[in-house]
């Protein structure tokens, strides 16, 4: 494995008096709360938007969202059979791992974001080294560790019976090969993982929160060929984003609260192009549309 994962947001979330223990009453017992572990292919793009929508008042009361990102050393790792065996070796490392204590790393991550007391400084330090030279694979000290932390306890709470992990991937077929696409739906299959895909990219998904998407050219749509600095795509949503909103896009500043708020726009689009993964190999769609139907009440 090239590298870790690392949990965004993280000082936000840390903000809550135990981010871990979200779905445990006071006597301790289990809440009914499902954990949407999020990891993607690209690094800006759908990171803000379900960042926002893990705060968004559509989000289900019992649904809590954990977007993971990559370390920097796996960013240009962006072929997507790559990230989907990266996600794959990582979620296995942090399950096999048995000398991980959960419970120590949510002690050491909660001295990290608290106020620690200056003769707790060297045990912290002690301990944060510890964690990166005997598990390389989980932890970095190139990497913010707080984040880190943050990623590995989420996964090691992980509930099979209830939580879902899901990978975003574009079906770019310039970059992504049949005998590729076929293979990241077997490994998928094969290790339970949830596929939120879509023909050709991301802002495609973003692009059905408009009306009248419908009458596009579908051929054109799905070549997504690159217009100056911007593909076909994104030079649509960022002309759709100004008619209707006066703001622009960019992939790594654009309004999600404007998005989630036309999900509804979005469903009904939904009916009109492809939601299955397997058929999304060669025609235009989503289904990263069916993770949010899950989500938004």
């Amino acid at each position: 494995m090239v590298g870790g994962y690392k949990a965004t947001g993280s000082m936000r979330l840390a903000n809550q008096k135990n981010p871990f223990r979200e779905r445990e009453d006071k006597s301790g017992m289990r809440l009914p709360k499902i954990q949407y572990i999020i990891f993607a292919e690209g690094i800006k793009t759908e990171k803000l938007y379900f960042e926002s929508l893990s705060r968004s008042k559509r989000k289900k009361e019992n649904v809590i969202i954990r977007y993971l990102d990559r370390w920097k050393v796996n960013s240009g790792r962006s072929n997507q059979l790559s990230v989907v065996t990266d996600v794959i070796e990582y979620v296995d490392k942090v399950k096999a791992e048995k000398k991980i204590n959960p419970r120590d790393l949510e002690r050491l991550f909660k001295k990290l974001v608290e106020d620690a007391k200056v003769e707790e400084l060297t045990e912290i330090t002690n301990q944060l080294n510890k964690l990166t030279s005997q598990f390389p694979d989980l932890f970095t000290s190139k990497e913010g560790i707080q984040s880190q932390l943050f990623s590995c306890i989420t996964l090691t709470n992980f509930d099979s019976e209830f939580d879902k992990l899901f990978i975003i991937l574009d079906r770019d077929s310039h970059s992504f090969t049949n005998e590729q696409f076929k293979e990241v739906l077997a490994k998928s299959q094969t290790n339970n993982l949830n596929l939120g895909i879509t023909n050709p990219c991301f802002e495609f998904f973003l692009l059905s929160h408009f009306e009248g998407i419908s009458d596009l050219d579908s051929e054109k749509l799905k070549s997504n060929l690159k217009e100056g600095k911007k593909t076909y795509v994104e030079k649509l949503l960022n002309d759709y984003l100004f008619k209707h909103n006066k703001t622009s896009f960019k992939k790594n500043s654009y309004d999600t609260e404007f998005f989630i708020n036309r999900t509804d726009t979005a469903l009904i689009n939904s009916e009109q192009f492809e939601t299955n993964n397997e058929c999304l190999e060669d025609n235009l769609g989503s289904s990263v549309i069916n993770i949010i139907k899950e989500i938004i009440d």
